[in-house]
């Protein structure tokens, strides 16, 4: 008798699990679609990133009499003749992604520049990273109302808005790293979990760099800290081997077919580091200083409207420069002691709080 309860009580459950992830489902959908509406409908009017210094390397323009026609440019001409000048490696798939969205956007007879469909693919991936957010808060347990608020505070974020209405680079990346960041919730770690995170992994960093490397690094330091070492291998290795072939195979195969046919030309085109740009750990002064203001602006605009760099400002104005490096104080401290708390009660390793940090 009380077998079959346990069973049916076991089928309840699983029934109501399933209930629940239908209807979150549904409802993360529903977030996207309002997301990406609203953030296409309110796009930025000021082009801004390195997505407006790829569009020489997207298209041409052409007279045809009175009008004006935006012609597309040879697949792969950001790989081939535009290498170092947009520094590709920051963002690999950004040239190949715009290209292809700016030719869907003449199959599909929408007028306009190639800026129109840069607003629709960052407007997309940004929608549908803030679902996958919404679905995170509601699997670390949240209720539906409390990840929603949370989501919308997320994606209504200076930061946010910014990468989501305009042609910036860092929207193509957030579903990938948000995704990756949902599937260390899976327990267990195994099976094709690992594969899966590794190829969400690969995709972030091939669209960002340096949230790609963020990803991985994150989910290696799960694997090994909340797994048990003797099961820690084969997921770490999974995880690994999908990540790297994503990563090097897509690199090598864009590369080759651009015209990269020799070991030492594609070792070349990938270790190469751009004299001024910073690649690869190469990092100035003047980066360490404008990373905590950066970091700042994204929970406070503090920066003016017309800011040209740290040394403008304080040369210009001063009082601004120390209005924001105060601000930039006050919050970085505010940071630290909080992940100081965090490390001394031992909660910097429970799962959401690691995925919020990251």
């Amino acid at each position: 008798m009380s077998s079959s309860v346990k069973a049916e009580n076991q089928m309840s459950s699983r029934h109501g699990g399933m209930l629940n992830l239908t209807t979150s489902g549904r409802l993360a959908a529903l977030v996207a679609v309002i997301l990406f509406v609203t953030f296409y409908a309110f796009r930025a009017n000021t082009l801004i990133g390195d997505g407006l210094r790829h569009l020489p390397a997207l298209r041409t323009i052409a007279l045809h009499g009175a009008r004006t026609k935006f012609e597309p440019k040879p697949w792969l001409e950001v790989y081939r003749n535009n290498y170092d000048r947009l520094v590709v490696q920051h963002h690999f798939l950004f040239g190949v992604t715009m290209r292809a969205a700016f030719a869907l956007q003449q199959k599909l007879g929408i007028p306009g520049d190639a800026v129109v469909a840069m607003y629709g693919v960052n407007a997309l991936f940004a929608a549908v990273a803030g679902a996958l957010f919404f679905l995170l808060g509601v699997r670390v347990g949240l209720s539906k109302t409390m990840s929603l608020f949370i989501t919308l505070g997320l994606c209504l974020s200076p930061a946010y808005l910014l990468a989501a209405t305009n042609v910036a680079e860092v929207a193509l990346s957030l579903p990938f790293f948000i995704g990756a960041l949902l599937l260390l919730l899976d327990r267990p770690f195994v099976g094709w979990t690992p594969l899966f995170a590794g190829v969400l992994a690969g995709f972030a960093a091939l669209t960002y760099l340096l949230a790609g490397s963020l990803v991985a690094g994150v989910m290696a330091a799960f694997i090994v800290t909340w797994i048990s070492a003797r099961s820690a291998g084969k997921p770490l290795l999974r995880f690994s081997f999908s990540f790297g072939l994503v990563f090097v195979g897509i690199w090598v195969t864009v590369l080759f077919a651009s015209g990269f046919h020799t070991p030492d030309g594609l070792l070349r085109a990938i270790l190469r580091s751009p004299f001024e740009q910073g690649t690869y750990g190469k990092l100035k002064l003047g980066s360490v200083v404008a990373t905590p203001v950066g970091l700042t602006e994204a929970f406070f605009p503090i920066l003016p409207d017309d800011f040209r760099g740290l040394r403008s400002l304080y040369r210009q104005t001063p009082l601004t420069a120390l209005y924001v490096a105060l601000a930039t104080l006050v919050v970085c401290g505010f940071l630290a002691s909080v992940f100081r708390t965090l490390i001394k009660d031992g909660k910097i390793r429970d799962l959401p709080v690691l995925s919020s940090s990251a």
